[in-house]
């Protein structure tokens, strides 16, 4: 695959006209690099998908402790209390599209 492809393939464009690398689920994409880790990001998309921290854990292939671990420090970063307001955040800083 030629780069440019790969680099359209692999990312979407923002207003700013920047490329930005994406993570995407079950119709739900994050944009890295808007102040989550990318580990904090996917675990939020899989999170705002509606799937369980046992869920979650299987697909990201590591501890559902872990996944709690992420989901508390995009908590923490986004100033929200719960993993639905995460989400919410989330999206209105337009860190998560669905």
């Amino acid at each position: 695959m030629r780069p440019d492809a790969a680099k359209d393939t692999c990312a979407q464009f923002l207003p700013d006209g920047k490329a930005s690398a994406s993570f995407s689920s079950n119709g739900i994409t994050g944009i890295y690099g808007m102040g989550l880790s990318p580990r904090e990001l996917e675990a939020t998309v899989l999170a705002a998908g509606d799937m369980s921290a046992k869920e979650i854990a299987k697909a990201m292939q590591i501890a559902p402790g872990t996944v709690s671990k992420r989901l508390d420090d995009a908590r923490f970063k986004l100033g929200a209390k719960t993993v639905l307001g995460l989400v919410v955040e989330a999206v209105r800083r337009g860190i998560i599209r669905v």
